[in-house]
C-alpha cells in the first residue's frame, strides 16, 4: 500500500503497519477537523456577543439620550427672555445626567464610526448646553439680586438686563442647535436593535 501527502509518499508493506497508518490518519483528521469546529464556532460565539454588545450599548445610550430629552422639554427655554429674574425658574444641577455615555466610552468604538461622530457631537453638545445653562442661571441670579439693591441706578439696571437678555438668547439659539441633533442620533441608534 501506499499513501500520498502532497511530495512525501509512504509506502506500507505489512497488514499491522497499514492499520497504525490508518488509525494515525484517522486521529489527525479527526484533530483538524476538531480544531477548525472549534475556530468557527468561536468567532460565531464573538460575532454574536460583539453583536449583543452593540445592541446593548446602543438601547442603553437611546434610553439616556431619550431621557434628557424629555428633562430638557421641562427646562426649556423661549425664545423671548423672561420680564425679570423672578419669573424665570432655576434648576440646579445636582448630578451627573449622562454616566451612561460616560460609563461606557471604552465600549463605543463598538458602533459604527458615522455613528460614533454625531453620538459624541451631540453628548459634547449636550454638556455644553448643561454649561450654558448654568452660566444663564447664574447671570439671572445676579440680576435678581441686583434688581432688589436700594441704590441702583435705572442705567446700569437696564445694561445689565440687556446683557441677560443677550445671554437669553444666546442660550437659546444653542439650545435649538442640539435638540435638533437629538432625532438623527436616536434614528441611528435604532438600528441597532434589528
Amino acid at each position: 500500500m501506499s499513501i500520498t501527502f502532497g511530495c512525501v509518499a509512504i509506502i506500507i508493506e505489512d497488514d499491522f503497519s497499514k492499520s497504525v497508518m490508518i488509525t494515525v490518519l484517522a486521529s489527525l483528521t479527526t484533530f483538524v477537523f476538531a480544531v477548525v469546529l472549534f475556530g468557527v464556532k468561536s468567532w460565531w460565539t464573538n460575532k454574536e456577543q460583539k453583536q449583543r454588545t452593540r445592541q446593548n450599548l446602543a438601547k442603553a445610550i437611546h434610553s439616556e439620550l431619550s431621557a434628557l430629552m424629555e428633562i430638557y422639554k421641562q427646562m426649556e427655554l423661549s425664545e423671548t427672555p423672561p420680564k425679570s429674574g423672578e419669573d424665570l425658574t432655576i434648576a440646579h444641577l445636582t448630578q451627573n445626567y449622562i454616566s451612561v455615555y460616560e460609563n461606557n466610552l471604552d465600549k463605543i468604538g463598538i458602533l459604527d464610526k458615522d455613528d460614533i461622530e454625531v453620538i459624541i457631537k451631540l453628548y459634547i453638545g449636550i454638556k455644553g448646553l448643561i454649561d450654558s445653562h448654568i452660566y444663564l442661571a447664574k447671570r439671572w441670579e445676579m440680576y435678581a439680586q441686583y434688581t432688589r439693591e436700594p441704590n441702583k441706578i435705572r442705567q446700569e439696571e437696564d445694561l445689565k438686563k440687556e446683557d441677560v437678555n443677550s445671554a437669553h438668547r444666546a442660550v437659546f439659539r444653542y439650545q435649538e442647535k442640539i435638540y435638533d441633533l437629538f432625532p438623527d442620533v436616536l434614528g441611528r441608534l435604532e438600528k441597532y436593535d434589528k
